[in-house]
């Protein structure tokens, strides 16, 4: 067993190889293996500039993306909405009465911008007269 039994110790050692071959000592009986990050040269680790991997490439931050960011499937059901709102010569004004919304909230969710609950999609089946299913399928039911 090495004399270095905590994270502390080993950061006494002056030298960066020393504390590898110390951290390889301690681990070499265990399920734990390094990166190759690990075994680069400390000159060439800090080579490249801040933001860019060992390969001189720039890397993005991974943006999550949010439940509530509108998708494809917002902006079809949106699609048949104004298919449907059309057919019957129904205004966004009316079809916007009709459901307790604004006109402007009928256009955001016609152009995909806005996200459509269940509640509210079946609150515009209903107002334009059509099956909850039709809304996903190409042709609209009558």
């Amino acid at each position: 067993m090495l004399p270095f039994a905590s994270p502390h110790d080993l950061r006494k050692l002056l030298l960066l190889v020393q504390r590898k071959a110390a951290l390889k000592k301690i681990v070499a009986d265990t399920d734990i293996q390094f990166s190759e990050s690990f075994e680069i040269d400390r000159n060439e680790m800090f080579a490249q500039p801040a933001g860019q991997g060992l390969g001189g490439q720039m890397r993005k931050a991974k943006r999550k993306r949010s439940p509530r960011t509108p998708t494809t499937v917002d902006a079809y059901i949106g699609a048949r909405m104004r298919e449907r709102r059309r057919a019957l010569g129904i205004t966004q004004e009316r079809l916007g009465e009709l459901l307790g919304v604004t006109f402007q909230q009928v256009q955001k969710y016609e152009a995909g911008r806005n996200r459509v609950s269940a509640a509210r999609l079946f609150e515009i089946c209903e107002a334009l007269k059509v099956s909850l299913a039709s809304m996903f399928k190409r042709d609209l039911e009558m």
